[in-house]
């Protein structure tokens, strides 16, 4: 069965880095629910929606598209994990594929000042990070006794350059036989 990459972690922590490297250099198809949440700002800094409205109205159009499109390369940030990843999964299974779950693994503090680095109309509201990095690394070592899938720590701290988290990411997928 052919696997689904599943990248997830708080935002800035590295996700999007290595998920687009990694479609890219494989020549995979690859999906962001950053694509979806971010047009939905302008509205929240505006008063005219809530961050759990944004998030909420960003996911459903994500998961339309996941259920619509088959997707080798999924990206998803830590919102709401118990919900999204078992979600994930269903759709996942859905189009005949496996799952790999793919935990960056970077600090809250790394998260935040990476945050600050991006444009300001692409930086993420500091109360959604702090929920995010609510899920930590024992959290999701939970969620695989449920999901029942392949999970691969990805260290993305400031402690660790991106590049050599990437290529220990591909060195770990060659490894096990993920690719």
């Amino acid at each position: 069965m052919k696997p689904a990459f599943v990248f997830i972690g708080t935002s800035c922590s590295g996700k999007s880095t290595l998920s687009k490297r990694f479609a890219d250099e494989f020549g995979l198809r690859r999906i962001d629910v950053v694509d979806f949440v971010l047009p939905l700002l302008p509205l929240r800094d505006a008063g005219e929606i809530t961050t759990h409205e944004m998030l909420t109205i960003g996911y459903e159009g994500f998961f339309h598209m996941l259920m619509q499109e088959d997707f080798d390369v999924i990206e998803v940030a830590s919102d709401d994990p118990q919900k999204h990843l078992p979600g994930i999964a269903e759709i996942v299974k859905a189009h005949d594929r496996s799952m790999i779950v793919v935990f960056t693994d970077a600090s809250f503090d790394d998260c935040v000042e990476r945050n600050f680095t991006r444009p300001v109309n692409m930086q993420v509201p500091v109360d959604v990070l702090y929920q995010q990095a609510q899920y930590d690394r024992a959290f999701f070592v939970n969620m695989w006794g449920i999901l029942k899938c392949p999970l691969v720590f990805v260290d993305t701290s400031s402690a660790r350059p991106l590049e050599e988290s990437y290529v220990i990411c591909i060195e770990m997928f060659q490894q096990f036989g993920l690719l």
